[in-house]
């Protein structure tokens, strides 16, 4: 899947937490759980979405996007 999170420098979060992976993990897979709460999917329409959701429920959330994108949904 997409390394969005490393390549935007928020690696730190994986000392808390791990990516959400339902499919089979293997040995050499890092950072990969179940209960995972880090979601990378190339679509920020589709981000935007999950991020509104999440905050509907009166938790936090965090839209990391590059530049050159967030005006896909930053209006």
């Amino acid at each position: 899947g997409p390394d969005e999170t490393s390549s935007n420098r928020l690696d730190e979060v994986f000392e808390v937490t791990d990516r959400v992976w339902m499919q089979r993990i293997e040995p050499y897979d890092v950072q990969l759980s179940r209960d995972g709460r880090v979601m990378e999917v190339l679509s920020e329409h589709l981000c935007q979405g999950w991020l509104e959701g999440y905050l509907l429920t009166g938790r936090h959330g965090l839209f990391s996007c590059y530049e050159a994108f967030i005006h896909i949904v930053d209006s």
